[in-house]
Order: structure tokens, then sequence, then C-alpha cells
């Protein structure tokens, strides 16, 4: 038994998330309790240490778009939980096929000391990231934080190691188990992150508990609002994986690093949220229909003001009856086109729920701070010449618009 997810519905293919960096490309795939990494060429756009140019950076995320409509086109080829990892092959006609391999992984070996329990025994209920999620375990709310590729692997033993060393200093949520997979440790359960983001106001607060950090010869990396909370008065560091010893040259990073961050909040708030309170960053990818499949084996939508679910024989006698009452008393018009008008009127149910808002989804998280990108600027010159496989449908989408995005992406 895999792992559990009661936010994705079930045969559904879900991106987690991902990586889009120098040398890498990586879609990280969820379906049935099932997780796969299919890895990709990384791009060959300025790998010269630009990337963090507008440009480039609009030009790699639109790499990446496309190739995941690529890899939308061979969904259903795809074998969940045969191998670890898959790769994707481009095809001169244009399409892809997906390559399943077993990768190593990088091996966690530091010392466990909490319960070690297996991914199967937690239930997922929001996936932050690909790496950060929300679950239940022994039925109360934890935190997760997964490894599923060498580098979040790596972290997370960074992670493990470094709450030993803040350990006693009452600075960190507690790890209350590990988690493993097939034998290997992979992941840890750490209570809620349930508090605050730090605000100015708690400046004396924040440097006593630095202090008692350096006390130890130890550096905290990751000194950023988005990294600091309070939780029931105290201080809390977020992001552990970057502690480490310092060396006398590093001596003043901490204090350099207050000052500035203390001196952003001063005479505002911290617009930093808790991740907790963060929307699930997941989409849903449908898989296409097959050439071969019969329209009349999907239950059907007619777009009339509502939605109503008709059977294929029913929604047939009402276009005929629609295309005579237009007809009627008329002059002669030109014959109605029975495939058109199935094509704008009919959808498959299967593809409706899979809503998602791709400006949301963040490919890539830097280990310090966490943004999402506006990934989406520049993709609609594209998709004006290819199929729109990956369609955005908003929540407040109308029965037209529906209607038009069938239209395109059936003709």
């Amino acid at each position: 038994m895999g792992l559990r997810s009661n936010s994705i519905p079930r045969s559904i293919i879900a991106l987690i998330g991902g990586r889009n960096e120098p040398g890498i490309r990586t879609y990280l795939l969820y379906k049935d309790g099932e997780l796969l990494v299919v890895e990709a060429p990384p791009s060959t756009i300025s790998q010269d240490g630009d990337y963090d140019q507008t440009h480039d950076r609009e030009c790699w995320e639109k790499e990446y778009d496309y190739t995941l409509e690529k890899i939308q086109t061979a969904a259903r080829t795809i074998d969940f939980g045969r191998t670890n990892w898959a790769y994707t092959i481009l095809q001169p006609d244009g399409g892809c096929r997906i390559i399943h391999r077993n990768r190593p992984t990088f091996n966690v070996t530091y010392p466990t000391w909490a319960p070690v329990v297996d991914e199967s025994d937690l239930e997922i209920t929001k996936w932050i990231s690909a790496e950060e999620r929300l679950g239940i375990w022994k039925g109360q709310e934890v935190d997760l934080l997964m490894g599923w590729d060498d580098r979040r692997l790596k972290e997370i033993e960074q992670t493990m190691r470094a709450y030993r060393l803040l350990q006693g200093l009452d600075l960190t949520f507690e790890i209350l188990a590990h988690v493993a997979r097939d034998g290997q440790v992979v992941g840890v359960v750490m209570e809620p992150a349930i508090g605050r983001m730090v605000e100015h106001c708690d400046r004396a607060q924040v440097f006593e508990a630095i202090a008692r950090v350096e006390s130890r010869g130890l550096l905290y990396g990751s000194i950023h609002q988005s990294n600091i909370m309070i939780s029931g008065g105290k201080v809390r560091l977020t992001n552990i994986a970057t502690t480490r010893l310092f060396t006398p040259e590093e001596k003043q990073y901490h204090w350099t690093a207050l000052r500035l961050m203390f001196e952003s909040l001063r005479g505002g708030v911290n617009f930093m949220t808790p991740p907790r309170t963060w929307s699930q960053q997941l989409q849903y990818i449908p898989s296409p229909l097959a050439p071969e499949r019969p329209r009349s084996s999907f239950v059907k939508i007619w777009f009339v003001g509502t939605n109503t679910l008709l059977f294929p024989e029913e929604a047939r006698k009402r276009r005929t009856r629609t295309a005579k009452r237009l007809t009627s008393g008329r002059r002669p018009q030109e014959p109605v086109d029975e495939r058109a008008i199935s094509i704008t009127s009919m959808q498959s149910v299967s593809t409706r729920p899979l809503e998602r808002n791709h400006a949301e989804h963040p490919y890539s998280r830097t280990l310090v701070s966490r943004r999402v990108p506006d990934d989406r600027k520049q993709w609609r010159l594209e998709s004006d010449r290819h199929l729109p496989l990956l369609p955005s449908y908003d929540s407040d989408t109308t029965c037209e618009e529906e209607d038009r995005c069938v239209e395109v992406s059936t003709s």
C-alpha cells in the first residue's frame, strides 16, 4: 500500500512539484498512492549563471510547460508503481515516449531516535509543495517534510542532524517520527507549525534566541521573515536544514542578517503567512481521450444555461430538435454540421473536475525564502498555435467559456 491522500481523486494524475534548474528538469507526479519522478532533458537556455534574469526565467518556464504538455499526451502509457523514475523521449512527429527506469537515490544514513513509521500509515490532507505536506498520523494533525529526489533527501538528513544540534534550546518544532519507504528513511513527521510569522516587535526575543544558537558554535543560515515564527509566545526556527557549525569568518552573519530583516519589518507588517495557511499546490493532468474510444461510452454534458446530464441518444435528439427549430420557417440555410455541434455541446465529464489555477504553482522553491512565480505570461502566445492540453479553469468559469475551451481543444 502506497501513499494515502484524501485531497486527490482516485485514478487522477496530479503534478505535485518538480525542478526547473540548470542541468535538471523534473516533474513529480502522483496517482493512486504512487509517486513517479519524470525527468526531461534540461533547458539549453542561458546556463551561464544568468537564470535570474526575467526573460531567461520566462523562457525556462515556457519550456517547462511545453514539456509538461508532451508528458500529458503520453499519460495513458505511464505505469505508476512500476519504477521510481522515468524519462521523456520526444519523437520527431511531436509525440512523447515515457521510458521507465529504477534510479538509485540518496540514502539517508543519519541515526534515527524517534519511531519509524511507513509512509502508508500517514494520510496526506494537503500538498503545500512536493516536500512540504500536511497530514494525519495516529489521529492527530502533523506536518510532513519528505524527500523525493537526491537534493530533498539530503535536506532530510541535514534537517535530522540540525534538529539534534539544536536540541535543548527550545527553538524548533518537535520531530515526532521518521518516515520510511521500502525500509529507507525518506522524511520526518513534525508537530504542526502553528503560530504567526515574526514581527518587528519580536526583535529582542529573536536576538536572544539567535544568541543561544551561536553560543553552541552553530550558524542558522535561514534568517528571513518567512522562516522565523512565534508559537505559544516562543521563537520557532523553521527550515533548519541550513544549520551547521560556523567558522570565525562568519561571526557577523547572524547580526547582519537580523538587522536587515528587522529593518524590512520596521513600520509595517510581515506579509509572509504560515505555510499551513497556503493553498494546496498541485495541478491535475487529465489523460487525453484515445482516438479509438467510442464517444458514446461517456456521459455527456449539454451547455444550455445550466449543465444538464444527458445520455448520448437523448442529447442527439435534442440537437436535432434544436437544428429543426432554427431552420423551420426561414430561408434555406447551410446544412447543419452534426459533428461541429457535438464538439461544441459535449464534453467528457472525466475532464471537468480537473480545475487548477496554473499561475499558483511553484515549480521550484528556494531553501531560504519561498515565492510563487507567475509562469503563464508568455504561454498564451504559444497556446495560439498549439492545442491547450492543460486548460486552466477557474471556479467562476461560465458555460460559454467552457464551451469555447471544448471547441478549441477538440477541433
